[in-house]
């Protein structure tokens, strides 16, 4: 990273986070996978130097140490790319103000890959849907679906590590709290994730589709549900190919439901 990026970051962040919210937020990127074999970036801000004695100086300190590392240690690069990812998470200004804008391409031309949303493209490098990975990410973001996007993240991350077992776990979470979420949000009253997708299919598909549409639609969307329930509430299968398609499915028909409620949330 260059270092005027840098130091338009750390400026950038102090300006919107107290000194507590960064701490934590370093706190929580430091027992990510990605930090667990570097320093712990708290350790790197709570250096007791006196010229690092401001938020913006301790943070321009964390990001000059774990970049200068890159170049002896890659792993300190993914280390690197989950702490500003969880900053951008935080920080709503770095999607709509100029100037967050501007940090954001500066740290694309320095190498750090941002994405709109904060995933890290590789991510999903060995998956073929990143485009709608990232349309998911930002319409769950948009309508502040927060559990359903938390969900759908944590399934990202088992992904990209191979832990196909948590990864199915948490796609079969994310598909029932989406429907739970997204019921609430209509007002709608239902209890449980089956009750909330038996009734978003009667308020919003039985209206507008024939009988047999209608019929076929819901066999589709509930075997879907059972398959994810197969194993019990942790599926358990560690197979890339299952996990894939179970992600790819939910993905596709969460899509399709945002889709059809765009002008109702």
């Amino acid at each position: 990273m260059k270092e005027l990026t840098i130091t338009k970051l750390a400026r950038f962040i102090s300006a919107h986070l107290t000194n507590s919210e960064i701490e934590e937020i370093l706190l929580e990127a430091g027992d990510s996978e990605s930090c667990r074999d570097c320093n712990e970036p708290i350790s790197v801000y709570r250096k007791n130097n006196p010229q690092f004695s401001s938020k913006e100086k301790r943070l321009k300190n964390v990001f000059l140490y774990y970049s200068k590392q890159t170049w002896y240690d890659g792993s300190y690069y993914y280390c690197l790319l989950e702490i500003i990812n969880a900053f951008y998470t935080k920080i709503h200004d770095f999607k709509t103000t100029d100037e967050g804008k501007e940090i954001l391409k500066r740290l694309h031309d320095d190498g750090i890959e941002i994405e709109r949303l904060g995933i890290k493209k590789e991510l999903y490098d060995s998956f073929d849907l990143p485009e709608k990975i990232s349309l998911i990410r930002e319409k769950l973001t948009d309508y502040n679906l927060e559990i359903s996007l938390h969900h759908i993240d944590e399934a990202l991350s088992s992904y990209k590590l191979g832990n196909y077992a948590s990864a199915n776990s948490q796609i079969r979470t994310f598909f029932g709290a989406f429907f739970q979420e997204i019921m609430k949000k209509l007002q709608r009253d239902c209890e449980g994730e089956g009750d909330c997708r038996k009734k978003f299919l009667e308020f919003f598909l039985k209206p507008v589709l024939d009988e047999k549409e209608f019929k076929a639609i819901d066999n589709m969307l509930t075997g879907f549900s059972k398959f994810l329930h197969s194993k019990g509430s942790h599926p358990g299968i560690p197979d890339k190919a299952t996990t894939e398609f179970r992600l790819t499915v939910a993905v596709a028909w969460v899509l399709y439901t945002l889709e059809l409620l765009k002008n109702k949330i």
